[in-house]
């Protein structure tokens, strides 16, 4: 089940969500622990970058579990091989060599008592992580290139038209055609969102119905939740306020016919995504807490993802660090 409710779609009356994440935790950490890893080379002895250090125990579990929870979803048969391209693309995301993180161990901790839908965010929120892992991979790219323009370190969103999928993306995230992508407001979530999108749509064929675009919309919520440390708007509006106006722009431009109950349920799935996704925040053992943010420096300094480095590098990495706690506003990490 750790993948397999990649393409869950929640129902509010049968929800084992607790237990599901529970057991999807539990499958993961077994057989990342218990398989062994191995590289990949090619013809010419060269190791090939998007299958370093595979675990194929890991990804067996995750093609089988996720087929399995599709029958169990309702949704219609596809390919074994769309489903390895799909697990693969993830695996090979969140394992990229730059990751020591925002890893697959993270997805493992946040499905724990997570919903079908949101424990389907958590599987691609993290997928794209622009500046961590130098850009976009090619397997990335091939969902992505005809939505972003790259110029010069920057990125942007194409001023072509796009389908109807990446534009209820774009009004949740409140992203306009042609915008500079900020990395510090949401630019690895939208494009992480958009190509969760366009996998999950290369498994469910066929015209866009209200089933799809609200299960679009929810699953597009719970990430845009995922962007952290976000301040008050200029009207004193929290982040979470403002993704339910959005979303209730969203219900009348696509017709999906939700009451605002509905939005407001939405909204608190993915409040509630958002705020676990920061947890180790509230922590109360410092030693943990650090030892757990301690994970992030490589990710952020190049320099210590190496066997070796100076001691400059890591005192600067500190520093960096040491800045950013300084400016948080604990008021404003949690909604």
């Amino acid at each position: 089940m750790i993948m397999g409710n990649l393409f869950c779609y929640y129902d509010s009356e049968a929800d084992e969500s607790s237990s599901c994440g529970k057991l999807a935790s539990k499958l993961l950490m077994t057989a990342k622990e218990t398989a062994p890893t191995f590289e990949v080379f090619d013809e010419y002895g060269t190791r090939l970058d998007s299958k370093v250090l595979l675990n194929a125990h890991v990804i067996e579990r995750m093609i089988i579990m996720c087929k399995h929870n599709r029958h169990q979803c309702g949704l219609p048969p596809t390919t074994d091989a769309l489903l390895e391209k799909i697990v693969l693309l993830i695996y090979d995301s969140m394992e990229a060599p730059s990751r020591t993180f925002h890893n697959i161990d993270h997805i493992r901790d946040l499905n724990i008592g997570a919903d079908p839908i949101q424990q389907t965010a958590i599987s691609y929120h993290d997928v794209i992580y622009y500046q961590v892992d130098g850009g976009l991979s090619d397997s990335q790219r091939e969902y992505l290139d005809d939505i972003i323009v790259e110029d010069d370190g920057l990125v942007s969103v194409t001023e072509k038209k796009l389908d109807q999928y990446i534009e209820l993306v774009m009004d949740i995230f409140g992203v306009t055609y042609g915008q500079v992508l900020d990395q510090f407001k949401g630019k690895n979530e939208f494009l992480s969102t958009c190509l969760g999108i366009r996998s999950i749509l290369e498994t469910w064929p066929g015209p866009s119905t209200i089933k799809k675009l609200t299960f679009y919309a929810k699953f597009a919520a719970c990430i845009e939740a995922t962007i952290p440390f976000r301040p008050l708007d200029k009207n004193g509006k929290t982040s979470a306020e403002l993704l339910f106006e959005r979303l209730k722009k969203v219900n009348s431009k696509y017709e999906l016919e939700w009451d605002e109950n509905e939005i407001v349920k939405a909204v608190q799935r993915a409040v509630d995504l958002g705020n676990r996704d920061l947890k180790n925040f509230s922590w109360q053992n410092t030693t943990q807490f650090l030892s757990n943010t301690w994970k992030l420096l490589p990710e952020s300094n190049i320099s210590l993802r190496h066997d070796s480095y100076y001691l400059y590098e890591m005192t600067h990495a500190m520093k960096k660090m040491t800045g950013f706690f300084e400016t948080l506003n604990p008021e404003t990490i949690y909604l």
